[in-house]
């Protein structure tokens, strides 16, 4: 298994990884199109895990201006799910994120003791932006700082 950045002829495939989660009842054209159209996919990094030469898992990498990072649209395809590829490529990514920035954020819209195994801490409720997503940080985030917002 190999964890790397993907290319930009692999994003058809990156984006339908997550159709059955995100895409709100619409026809693969109108998803597709959607993904394409991000403004906030434009923004990212994706990195891809490859297992015999198929992507089973992505996730998007988004640098902010203050060194930290965040994560998200992490997910495997529908009939590799539950086979440990999320978390390997997540450990990979961090591994090399965690040595740039100070931080690095995430929001959960998943049980967060996913994300505690890598040391993802809940931010206090003062920091939570959100009704159905949890924000968690891995690394220090102090006493004074404005999380981002859902990215």
């Amino acid at each position: 298994m190999v964890s790397r950045k993907a290319k930009e002829i692999e994003s058809h495939e990156i984006f339908l990884m997550g159709q059955d989660v995100w895409s709100d009842n619409m026809n693969e054209a109108e998803y597709l199109e959607t993904c394409f159209n991000s403004e906030k996919y434009k923004r990212g990094q994706w990195w891809i895990l490859e297992d015999t030469g198929h992507i089973v898992s992505s996730l998007i990498v988004y640098k902010f201006k203050d060194q930290s990072y965040g994560i998200g649209s992490i997910v495997t395809c529908g009939h590799e799910r539950q086979k440990g590829y999320g978390t390997k490529l997540l450990t990979d990514v961090m591994e090399i994120y965690k040595n740039f920035g100070q931080r690095i954020f995430l929001y959960s819209d998943i049980e967060t003791s996913f994300y505690k195994k890598f040391s993802f801490k809940n931010l206090p409720a003062q920091y939570q932006k959100y009704k159905n997503s949890v924000c968690m940080c891995f690394g220090d985030y102090g006493d004074s700082f404005d999380p981002p917002d859902y990215f």
